[in-house]
């Protein structure tokens, strides 16, 4: 899968999202640094009942530590959200 066929299906799915009527914001993370694209603001600037971590973190085992940084940052700054999880960017809608 490249970055473009990834980035197609992500917005994919957020333009779904919101036929859903569900209010999405989508953040990306381009590498292991969590600041990039604004991740690390994206819980505190709103208030989120869900938050979906992708496949692309939870299943690569180099990623465990960023992982775990997304998670205490959810725990910090959006305690209330739940979180889940997708298997790639084809189940999002269904794990929400």
């Amino acid at each position: 899968m490249t970055p473009e066929i990834l980035r197609a299906e992500l917005d994919g799915d957020r333009d779904e999202f919101i036929v859903l009527g569900y209010q999405t914001t989508l953040g990306l993370i381009n590498n292991a640094d969590i600041a990039c694209d604004g991740v690390v603001d994206l819980p505190s600037k709103s208030l989120y009942d869900c938050v979906l971590i992708g496949a692309g973190v939870t299943v690569v085992d180099e990623y465990i530590f960023l992982f775990e940084a997304i998670i205490n940052l959810l725990h910090k700054q959006a305690p209330s959200a739940k979180i889940c999880f997708n298997t790639g960017p084809f189940d999002s809608v269904d794990v929400v």
